[in-house]
């Protein structure tokens, strides 16, 4: 929902995300998901947004591991990690030495050895944590396609 309304929270982690539950109108239990922990967040709307950090080094996409600008890609990739971190107990990629560069490395020579496997096989939640956390921005499945694959797994 923050990205309706051009926010991008540039720190999405699962500390900063609360579950609560609510029964919707037939009387079926639901999760609810509240995003938490604006300090980093910036309007999209706004051409003086600043990069105020780079927020936590294991969520953060790449584009801003190279300094730039993070939108809502970068927030779709924080998605990809934490559903990465919920259904494998692992990042999508490795994690030693947590420098911005060496993240950064990592990451391509990660894709880069895996551009020849193919990639999960469609309406899996493998496909759409490897949609979300594709290196190129230009690649990743927005929330909305993921949040879309994730209904039609839960049959909604």
């Amino acid at each position: 929902n923050l990205h309706k309304h051009s926010i991008i929270h540039c720190d999405l982690k699962p500390e900063n995300i609360f579950l609560t539950y609510d029964t919707d109108e037939t009387g079926r239990e639901r999760v609810i998901a509240l995003i938490g922990d604006l300090g980093l967040a910036y309007d999209a709307n706004n051409p003086e947004a600043t990069k105020k950090g780079i927020g936590t080094l294991q969520f953060a996409p790449p584009e801003r591991l190279e300094g730039k600008m993070q939108g809502a890609p970068g927030d779709a990739w924080a998605i990809g990690v934490i559903l990465s971190l919920c259904f494998h107990n692992c990042y999508p990629y490795l994690q030693f030495n947590n420098t911005a560069e060496n993240l950064h490395r990592q990451i391509y020579e990660a894709s880069k050895a895996l551009q020849n496997v193919p990639s999960p096989k469609k309406g899996t939640i493998n496909w759409i944590i490897w949609g979300l956390t594709r290196p190129d921005l230009n690649d990743r499945l927005s929330l909305k396609e993921a949040l879309e694959e994730l209904d039609r797994l839960n049959g909604v």
